[in-house]
């Protein structure tokens, strides 16, 4: 979080689908200082995120075809601080937000990867030249969050010789494996 504290730079979260990156990106933010700091951020109409205290929210309408550059050059005007844009997908926003970097603003982006370095290529895949985006990224965070079970409603069964065998754990050291209920069990 100490690089999120920063007052320029560009910080790009990734994760793949169902790996809890809008988690992350949620928590995050919810650690970040937005009192003293002006946030902003850019959000597609139909996919709006978990609403965060002090983040002022501006969205766009990607059925007319809209994207984040559609209206970044308006949202630039009001001076933020911080600008949060979730699902970086079009040159034409990455552009927007590798000036600001130069401006003294922090540039908090997401992307789906499959790890860290994938997420730099992906960026440089739309066509952002490497000249604009090497001198703003600051750092890229990977995550992948592994889903806990409940304690009250999981299932215990015993695991076969097998699934053992696959796991590499010896016979007789793990008793029982748990699983989520299913709809009857519930």
């Amino acid at each position: 979080l100490e690089i999120l504290g920063g007052d320029k730079g560009f910080v790009l979260f990734s994760a793949m689908p169902m790996d809890g990156l809008t988690t992350t990106v949620d928590v995050s933010l919810s650690e970040t200082d937005r009192l003293l700091r002006n946030f902003v951020a850019v959000e597609p109409e139909d996919r709006r995120e978990l609403e965060i205290e002090n983040i002022e929210v501006t969205t766009y309408n990607r059925r007319a075809g809209e994207t984040p550059a559609t209206v970044l050059p308006t949202l630039l005007r009001t001076y933020p601080d911080v600008i949060v844009v979730r699902d970086l997908s079009d040159v034409e926003s990455l552009k927007i937000l590798c000036r600001p970097i130069e401006e003294n603003r922090l540039v908090i982006g997401t992307i789906r990867a499959k790890n860290a370095a994938d997420a730099l290529l992906r960026v440089l895949a739309v066509k952002l030249p490497p000249n604009e985006f090497a001198p703003a990224i600051s750092g890229v965070l990977y995550t992948r969050l592994v889903r806990k079970l409940c304690t009250t409603c999981r299932v215990g069964y015993e695991p076969t010789a097998d699934v053992l065998k696959k796991l590499g754990i010896p016979k007789g050291r793990v008793e029982t494996f748990y699983r989520e209920p299913s709809a009857e069990e519930v």
